[in-house]
């Protein structure tokens, strides 16, 4: 069932969306789980992704999963769209800052600050020790 979209600059329910591409890819719903769709204009659409971290951005880089986010649209709200994907480091707005759901920051263990293939992993994929 087509997901009804309003006129230009118009935010798109992206939540079924969403649904149908996470039973695809679960690990989506990490990076697109605050994720906002906008139609800007006849026949374009933008998909703004909020707090996208450099792997994020390398994620939605690659062609199979640019893929499957247009088809998942094409299918919510028809063929011919054009949809524009952007990576935005910010908050999405009107969400707050998160700061008060966020955790206080524990003490590192210092056996997992000092371990090299932890820091590698955490280096390769931009990670941090939240405790």
């Amino acid at each position: 069932m087509p997901v009804r979209a309003g006129k230009g600059n118009a935010p798109i329910d992206f939540s079924p969306i969403l649904e149908a591409i996470c039973q695809t890819r679960p690990t989506l719903q990490a990076i697109l789980g605050q994720a906002e769709l906008i139609r800007t204009g006849a026949g374009t659409i933008d998909l703004n992704v909020y707090k996208g971290s450099p792997f994020h951005q390398r994620q939605l880089a690659q062609k199979p999963i640019r893929d499957l986010i247009h088809a998942e649209i094409a299918r919510a709200l028809g063929e011919g769209l054009r949809v524009t994907i952007h990576v935005k480091s910010e908050e999405r707005p009107g969400k707050g800052n998160g700061s008060a759901q966020r955790r206080p920051a524990a003490p590192v263990n210092s056996a997992l600050a000092s371990d090299h293939n932890l820091q590698e992993i955490m280096r390769r994929f931009d990670g941090e020790i939240v405790g």
